[in-house]
């Protein structure tokens, strides 16, 4: 149950949301009261600050997935659950020099706000294109999914769909993006600082062709693409307060730049709380 969102709020009450007895000792420093928002030791805290917060995890829900092997945006329709979410969508491309960062996803013919979106191609214009987009609603039912932006030089690009509930805020607290052009390897890890305890992330991403796995107990969803690089999306929910990285390993080794196995990650990620 999540501590009152306004009004009057106690030390008591937010010992209780972590599981501690009423009326136990307890301090406001303390680290699991700060992991209901992130927050360091010896740091500037207001009780407001806490207003929402709770300890039962974010959820996460995957939906589904279109794909195109062209440059168009994959359009799709998806059904959605009744009741208030964050629709969060996560856009993956394969990209070359003329391309351009997805401009816009539309769900159900409301616009999503683009969290964060990197593009990155190595010396032999070969690389990727990847964007979370995300949007408070209680839309439901079958809904169309569409976007636009990639210009010329895309695909195969894909995108796909995820739901998230018992949130605090709809605003991701953290994202993060990163590329390894300069370092091409077999694995690349992302990595959320300060996370929220009990939080959930979703990271967006491209590597070269073959299938990727990931740590740290995290869930996959991966899509060898043949034309020479594969897509995934990396989730998790219940995360732990503190810096935590997300490293994902490709089972094929490295070749050469502009090839098919060029070694490139390109990978973005926001936290929710």
């Amino acid at each position: 149950m999540a501590l009152p969102s306004s009004g009057a709020i106690s030390l008591n009450e937010m010992h209780v949301e972590i599981g501690g007895s009423s009326g136990s000792e307890v301090s406001i420093n303390d680290s699991d009261i700060r992991g209901l928002i992130g927050k360091t030791a010896s740091t500037n805290m207001s009780f407001s600050e806490w207003y929402g917060a709770s300890n039962t995890p974010v959820g996460v829900n995957f939906i589904g997935r279109d794909a195109t092997a062209t440059s168009s945006f994959p359009n799709g329709t998806h059904t959605f659950s009744s009741g208030n979410k964050i629709i969060v969508i996560a856009v993956i491309s394969q990209q070359t020099t003329s391309s351009t960062p997805i401009s816009t996803v539309s769900v159900g013919g409301a616009s999503l706000t683009k969290a964060v979106d990197l593009k990155s191609i190595d010396s032999g214009n070969r690389g990727g294109n990847v964007a979370i987009f995300y949007k408070e609603t209680t839309a439901s039912g079958s809904l169309a999914v569409t976007g636009a932006g990639f210009g010329t030089g895309a695909g195969p690009s894909e995108f796909q769909a995820f739901e998230l509930t018992n949130f605090i805020s709809s605003t991701p607290a953290i994202t993060v993006s990163t590329h390894n052009v300069s370092s091409p390897a077999t694995s690349h890890g992302i990595t959320f600082n300060g996370q929220d305890s009990n939080g959930a992330i979703i990271v967006a991403g491209r590597s070269y062709l073959g299938t990727n796995s990931v740590n740290q107990s995290a869930t996959i969803r991966t899509d060898a693409q043949s034309s020479g690089s594969s897509s995934f999306t990396v989730s998790k929910t219940g995360i732990p307060s503190g810096n935590v990285t997300y490293t994902v390993t490709n089972d094929n080794s490295v070749g050469s730049v502009g090839s098919n196995y060029n070694g490139l990650f390109v990978m973005v990620g926001a936290q929710w709380r």
